[in-house]
């Protein structure tokens, strides 16, 4: 279970501000932050942690620990294995998110919860300390009709420049096995071939 009130002392040291400052600039409950780090409540009102959700900019999920978030505390202590697992380019990393994989512990914590919550679905550490990713739909989704193996940094509009016709076609191969779905990669690709050959 994740402990919420070490997550608001975490977003509080990233940006370098106390809880008494987060109450005060938020307008959240300092009694309630009390009672919550002294074990005296197990959650926050929801008035008070879209107040903290807020003040930070992250999701109230996140606050809460809700999946993709569940292990972030265990994502902390190694980013480094964490983002050593990761396939995506590099570059797409970087630029889009500003962390360098080489150098995860150059990240901001604010990157990196933008990064897990824009592509994932759940995240989970497997007995022998590897990592297991589950993406988005919309990840999946768009790179069936990009053709991509790994996910993009950033989904983005996945049907853009697409028929309908290779719309649904990726629509309906979300559930197939993996070597059924490099088929119909190869079939939305000619169809947006056929697509493009066609005079405007």
């Amino acid at each position: 279970m994740v402990d919420i009130y070490e997550t608001i002392e975490l977003l509080c040291r990233e940006k370098g501000v106390t809880i008494s400052a987060l109450c005060l600039e938020a307008g959240a409950s300092r009694g309630a932050l009390t009672d919550l780090k002294m074990g005296r409540i197990k959650s926050l009102s929801p008035k008070t942690l879209d107040a903290v959700a807020k003040y930070f900019d992250v999701s109230i999920d996140f606050l809460l620990g809700r999946p993709p978030f569940d292990f972030f505390a265990l994502i902390e202590r190694d980013r480094d294995n964490f983002f050593g697992q990761i396939l995506d380019d590099p570059e797409e990393m970087k630029f889009c998110y500003g962390i360098d994989r080489d150098d995860p512990a150059s990240a901001t914590l604010q990157s990196i919860i933008e990064y897990i919550g824009s592509n994932y679905k759940a995240i989970s550490m497997g007995a022998e300390g590897e990592w297991n990713f589950e993406w988005k739909d919309s990840i999946i989704r768009g790179n069936l009709l990009t053709g991509k193996k790994n996910p993009p940094a950033e989904a983005g509009d996945t049907g853009a420049g697409y028929s309908d016709e290779v719309r649904a076609i990726a629509d309906d191969i979300m559930g197939l096995s993996p070597d059924r779905q490099e088929i119909a990669r190869t079939l939305v690709a000619s169809l947006k071939l056929q697509q493009q050959a066609q005079p405007q």
